[in-house]
This record gives structure tokens, C-alpha cells and sequence, in this order.
């Protein structure tokens, strides 16, 4: 886990796809809600999601990899 100085609201900004965790659909599209150090969005694969850098979590950008499976599960994350 990389340890963030930043809070996530500082580090993304609404759109931004973000992963949280390993796994292929670990990641979700930031809608700009946060509640403290938690991020709120769409899951990529539906349904809403939170997550933080605590415990569980290490939020970071999605890759190019994320970006492309994203954009055949969501296309209109992209419109």
C-alpha cells in the first residue's frame, strides 16, 4: 500500500476513473462526492461505490489497462 500525503478529493476530480484495489473491476468513475477521506462513484461494473485509502483500499489512477477494459464495459464513461 503507498502511503498518500494528499487527501483523495485533493488528488482526484470528478470523471476521473479510479482503482481501489487489485482485481479486474476494482475500479470505479469518481462522481465528486466525498464524505472526509472517502470517494463516492459508479462502479464499473454498476451500482454506486465508496471507497478510502484506508485498511483495504489503495486509491490510484486507473491504468491503461483499467482504462480499456472500462471502455468495453462503459463506453459512455467516454462519450
Amino acid at each position: 500500500m503507498t502511503i498518500q500525503t494528499k487527501p483523495p478529493q485533493e488528488r482526484f476530480k470528478a470523471g476521473d476513473i479510479v482503482r481501489y484495489g487489485d482485481g479486474v473491476s476494482a475500479l470505479f468513475r469518481y462522481t465528486g462526492t466525498h464524505n472526509c477521506d472517502r470517494l463516492y462513484g459508479v462502479h464499473v461494473l454498476g451500482g454506486i461505490h465508496s471507497a478510502c485509502d484506508m485498511m483495504f483500499y489503495d486509491l490510484r489512477p486507473a491504468s491503461a489497462e483499467d482504462l480499456a477494459f472500462c471502455r468495453l464495459y462503459r463506453p459512455e464513461w467516454f462519450d
